[in-house]
């Protein structure tokens, strides 16, 4: 299923040396082989996925700006603590080749600039320091709602502002 000693790290993250910080592990008796990771924008956001998440999610919570690493060297890239983590979680080392843990990484940040820096900051990440992550087709970027209303006691959800005036004209 997963490499050697992954099920110790991607399953238990006990509070031990090998813990990874503001990760959440998929759910216990999780029996699929199939998993996904999301890595969500800060710890407000990962509280609601962990919330509604399914067994074989796992979460990783990431934590201020994430830097660009478009112009860093792999080795020093290496000795950042996202590389670090990501690269326990995902099962790679980074600028290797080898077998990715997840099967889908998902990245969930807010619709605003902050979350499109992080979002971009993660694609760069990704093709820097773990492009066989984008050649297999592994990540993905959720796209949340910029404004949720209520209308008539129902939830409704919208992307853009264009959405969101048209909306309003309709009324």
């Amino acid at each position: 299923m997963y490499g050697k000693g992954a099920s110790y790290i991607l399953f238990s993250n006990n509070l031990s040396k090998d813990r990874i910080e503001e990760y959440i592990p998929p759910k216990m008796g999780c029996t699929t082989d199939y998993m996904e990771i999301y890595l969500t924008e800060g710890k407000s956001a990962g509280s609601h996925v962990e919330k509604a998440r399914y067994d074989f999610q796992a979460i990783y919570k990431l934590r201020g700006k994430v830097d660009n690493v478009y112009d860093v060297a792999i080795g020093d890239m290496s000795k950042m603590k996202i590389i670090e983590d990501l690269s326990r979680i995902i099962g790679l080392v980074p600028g290797k080749r080898g077998n990715i843990i997840p099967d889908r990484i998902l990245a969930l940040t807010d619709a605003d600039p902050d979350g499109m820096f992080i979002r971009a900051s993660i694609v760069s990440i990704m093709a820097c320091a773990f492009p066989q992550v984008i050649e297999e087709g592994r990540l993905y970027m959720v796209e949340p709602p910029l404004f949720a209303f209520k209308d008539s006691g129902k939830k409704v959800f919208v992307s853009t502002n264009r959405e969101y005036l048209t909306y309003l004209q309709k009324e």
